[in-house]
C-alpha cells in the first residue's frame, strides 16, 4: 500500500512539472499557426481559381483547371464554390458570333447594333440572346433560318466546383493535428490528475 501511495505521488509530481497554462499557451500558438496556414491554403485556391476563370485559351484553361482541382483536393480550406470559366466561355461564344456573322452576311455595324440591344436583355450568350440577335439582324433585311445557325455553348458546361478534404497532410493539416493532440493531452492530463488525487485520498481514507 505504501508503495502504491508513493507511485501515485510521484506520478502527480511528474504531471505537475508541466503546468496546464503552459500547455494552453502552446495550444494557442499552434492554433494561430494552423489558422494562418489554412488562410494561406484558401488564398492559394483563390489565385488558381481566378487564373482558371480568366483563361481564354482552351488548352491553358484546361491546364489551370486541372491545377486548381489538384490543389483543392490536396489542401484543407480550399473549397472553390461554384464558378464559371468565363474567359473560355467568352472565347467560345465569340467564335460562334463570328460564324453567325459569316452565315448571315451581316456587317460588323449591324451585328454591333444588335449586340448592344440584346446583351442587356439576357444573361450572357444564352438562347434568348441568340433569338434576339436573329430578330434584330432580320430587321435589316437579311433572311435567316435559325435552324441553320450555329448555337452558343451551354453555360452549364463551363460550371465547376471542387471540394477540399476534411484533413490534408500539408503543413496546415499537420498543424491542425498538432492542435488536436495538444488539446487531447490537456484533457487527459486534467482527468488523470483528478483520478490520481481521488485514488490518493481513497488510500488515506482506507488507512
Amino acid at each position: 500500500m505504501a508503495a502504491d501511495s508513493s507511485n501515485i505521488r510521484k506520478t502527480i509530481y511528474m504531471m505537475h512539472r508541466v503546468k496546464t497554462w503552459q500547455l494552453l499557451v502552446i495550444l494557442l500558438l499552434m492554433a494561430f499557426v494552423a489558422v494562418t496556414l489554412l488562410r494561406l491554403n484558401n488564398i492559394g485556391m483563390v489565385q488558381r481559381r481566378d487564373a482558371a476563370i480568366k483563361a481564354t485559351d482552351p488548352s491553358d484553361a484546361r491546364a489551370r483547371l486541372a491545377d486548381l482541382q489538384a490543389y483543392s483536393m490536396g489542401h484543407m480550406n480550399a473549397d472553390t464554390g461554384v464558378f464559371y470559366l468565363e474567359g473560355l466561355f467568352g472565347h467560345d461564344a465569340q467564335v460562334i458570333t463570328n460564324e453567325i456573322q459569316q452565315a448571315t452576311g451581316t456587317s460588323a455595324t449591324v451585328d454591333a447594333r444588335a449586340d448592344a440591344i440584346c446583351k442587356p436583355l439576357s444573361n450572357g450568350y444564352t438562347r434568348e440572346y441568340q433569338d434576339c440577335m436573329i430578330r434584330e439582324i432580320t430587321k435589316g433585311g437579311q433572311v435567316v433560318d435559325p435552324l441553320t445557325l450555329p448555337k452558343y455553348p451551354n453555360q452549364s458546361l463551363y460550371r465547376y466546383s471542387f471540394f477540399s478534404p476534411l484533413l490534408s497532410f500539408d503543413f496546415a493539416g499537420l498543424a491542425v493535428v498538432a492542435c488536436f493532440v495538444i488539446a487531447l493531452i490537456i484533457v487527459v492530463r486534467s482527468v488523470s490528475l483528478v483520478v490520481l488525487k481521488l485514488l490518493l485520498k481513497h488510500y488515506y481514507r482506507g488507512v
